[in-house]
Parts: structure tokens; sequence; C-alpha cells
């Protein structure tokens, strides 16, 4: 995964596009977070040894094919400032929206339900 700032465009889609490739880096997955250019593009090696588009900023979810269960939202990484980690977590491992605001309530002290003390 690389994150591109501006010193390192031509480097991250060129030059390291290439190189991985010839290597055989199975994913590439390339972040650009800079102002007004917000993009995410995810590369996986098909069997011909070339880079093919896997996602990009647009889809709803993007599953590694090196990771198995690795996923993510591409949204998320828009979000960094206003979303927790944390509940990127849970959402990553599955749980359900009534385990995590279970979760949440605990986090905060909240008897757990059927708790008669």
């Amino acid at each position: 995964m690389e994150i591109i700032s501006q010193e390192s465009v031509h480097r991250d889609r060129d030059d390291k596009f290439k190189e991985y490739r010839a290597a055989g880096v199975r994913e590439y997955w390339l972040i650009d977070p800079r102002p007004r250019k917000e993009r995410a593009d995810f590369y996986w090696l098909n069997e011909s040894g070339e880079y093919q588009l896997l996602g990009t900023e647009d889809d709803e979810r993007v599953e590694s094919r090196v990771l198995p269960g690795f996923w993510l939202k591409p949204a998320w990484l828009w979000q960094a400032q206003s979303r927790s980690a944390t509940m990127a977590f849970y959402e990553v491992r599955g749980l359900t929206a009534e385990q995590i605001a279970t979760i949440q309530g605990l986090l905060r002290g909240d008897k757990p339900k059927g708790d008669n003390q």
C-alpha cells in the first residue's frame, strides 16, 4: 500500500507500479489523500503478470485477494477524522450493528442485558 504525497505522485503511480509488477507483488493499493485529489486505486496481479484494477474509491467495499477476509470501504479513507478506527475494525470483523451497540454500551459502563444485579 502506498500513500501518495505531492512529492511521490510520479514515483508511486509510475516507477513503483512497474517495479512492483515486475517483482510479482500480488496487490498494489494506491491511496491519494491530497485535498481535491482524493483517489484510491486497488490493483491485483492477474495470471498474465499484469496489474488489473480491483476497485476504486467509488466502490462500496474492496476485498483483498491476498489477505483472505481483509476488506475495507474506501469511503473510510476520507472519514479518518470523523470515523472511529475501532468501529471500522468491528465492522471488518463481521460484528452486527446490535453487537457493536452492545460493545459501545459496555465501554460506556452500561450494565449487560440480562444482568439483574
